[in-house]
């Protein structure tokens, strides 16, 4: 008899669970604790998707082990791929970084997979049918172009502290991206880093899946020194503040 594959994804991807195919984690767990009876489908090989943490795959692991059925259990998508440090996705929670480590292919080619978390602040509040919402692949580029700027470009023994501008995102979706692997191309199209203190990179980030191209971001950004744009940006912040005051007292000055 021929093994079939379960993909395992978290549970705010119930939809897409329902095809044949995919499990949510809370049914697959379900299944290997003998909840309502049911038991586990034979011949089957089950393989984490996106909306897992760590620690669960893991579970996965732990409960496969003692049921016996480490043989069934395909960690691929973990292994070798560990999610990017928060400090290089610029995310004060784990479950916010959405991307793995970048791998460097080339002198100006780089490669990452998706790692999206159930609990990720873009997950909580917006998720219509089946496939990735938009935005997620977009914060998702932009932790990419930070990830590989701040490993690759930066370093932790950099003498500038650097403070990241966008000056523009150019996005094409031309296919929906489900909860499964998802892999990230990073190619540098231009880069000016001569000066320290001011890197430039024009880059170009392909999110494929299924063999195909899904969604390409053009992004132009900016690393700047902190301690200058931070002068600048309060500066600005100021004079924005200045005038809405003005032109409010203006309109509506207070009688005497």
């Amino acid at each position: 008899m021929t093994s079939r594959v379960l993909f395992v994804v978290g549970d705010r991807f119930e939809a897409f669970a329902e095809n044949e195919g995919a499990i949510t984690l809370s049914r697959l767990l379900g299944l290997m604790n003998g909840e309502a009876g049911e038991k586990l489908p034979t011949k089957t090989i089950f393989v984490p998707g996106q909306g897992l943490k760590e620690d669960e795959i893991g579970r996965l692991r732990a409960e496969a082990l003692r049921l016996g059925l480490t043989r069934h259990f395909d960690f691929r998508l973990d292994q070798g791929h560990q999610r990017a440090d928060r400090r290089y996705t610029h995310k004060h929670k784990v479950e916010n970084s959405v991307i793995s480590v970048p791998r460097r292919l080339g002198e100006d080619l780089f490669e990452m997979a998706l790692m999206v978390d159930d609990d990720n602040e873009l997950m909580l509040d917006h998720l219509t049918g089946q496939h990735i919402q938009g935005m997620v692949l977009i914060e998702a580029a932009r932790q990419a172009f930070l990830a590989v700027t701040e490993y690759f470009y930066i370093g932790e023994n950099a003498l500038h502290r650097h403070y990241f501008v966008i000056n523009g995102m150019d996005v094409k979706y031309l296919n929906f991206i489900f909860p499964v692997e998802t892999l990230i191309s990073y190619e540098i199209v231009e880069k000016d880093i001569a000066d320290p203190a001011k890197l430039s990179f024009h880059a170009r980030i392909t999110f494929s899946q299924s063999g195909q191209d899904c969604t390409v971001v053009d992004a132009r950004f900016t690393a700047f020194d902190a301690d200058l744009i931070k002068k600048k940006e309060a500066q600005r912040a100021r004079r924005a503040l200045s005038w809405y005051s003005e032109r409010i007292v203006r309109e509506e000055p207070l009688s005497a």
